[in-house]
């Protein structure tokens, strides 16, 4: 760390410096212009360094980091539903019961060891130096957290904006993840509670037409 910035009223958080490092974003495009055997050694590298992360020790000066994904739905599930009740949405109030009550007696989804994670991990976010042909750099760690480590696989899943399954599934098989099925169910379920998380960022950030 060079450098260490204070919050303020135009950025309420606290942010860090390093030196620049010299790659680009590992974009799809990217990623598919390499040869197969560049991209097997990427997805190698990154089931290397998710390993590795998520074998980190956590200690109790840490414990703020816990995300819960049991409270966080809960949590989420009562948000939405006063949003509903004081925008006169009440009339939707059913499709939101129905599909959190899914979520509550689907045990898998909170089927999980809590570790280190990344949690916001996706091509922006991982830099390629093409003059050394590899992965030079895993940046952004604000959302950092303790929970569900394979949440760090659900963003590469999506096929149109990051990597999509055939590569992710090089990464887990790399990573030796032992259900890849539970994996795949995890990404299933993010993809429709985008349509719930909608309401929360549009209220959030101003984006009406969300909800």
């Amino acid at each position: 760390v060079i450098f260490k910035g204070q919050p303020n009223d135009a950025f309420p958080m606290v942010f860090a410096g390093y030196n620049k490092l010299n790659g680009e974003a590992l974009t799809p495009d990217l990623l598919r212009s390499l040869s197969s055997a560049t991209q097997e050694q990427i997805a190698f590298d990154l089931a290397r360094f998710l390993r590795a992360l998520h074998m980190i020790p956590v200690d109790n000066n840490q414990m703020h980091l816990i995300i819960d994904v049991r409270e966080k739905y809960e949590k989420e599930h009562s948000e939405i539903s006063r949003i509903l009740f004081n925008e006169g949405l009440t009339k939707y109030q059913h499709i939101v019961e129905d599909f959190y009550q899914e979520i509550r007696n689907d045990h898998d989804y909170y089927s999980y060891k809590p570790c280190l994670i990344h949690n916001d991990l996706s091509s922006d976010h991982i830099l390629y130096d093409a003059s050394q042909n590899m992965i030079c750099g895993i940046i952004d760690f604000g959302d950092v957290a303790i929970s569900d480590p394979d949440f760090d696989f659900l963003n590469l899943l999506e096929e149109e904006e990051e990597y999509g399954l055939e590569f992710t599934l090089k990464v887990l098989n790399h990573y030796e993840h032992n259900d890849i099925n539970l994996v795949l169910k995890k990404f299933n379920l993010k993809e429709k509670y985008w349509t719930f998380e909608k309401i929360l960022y549009g209220r959030a950030y101003g984006f009406d037409e969300w909800y």
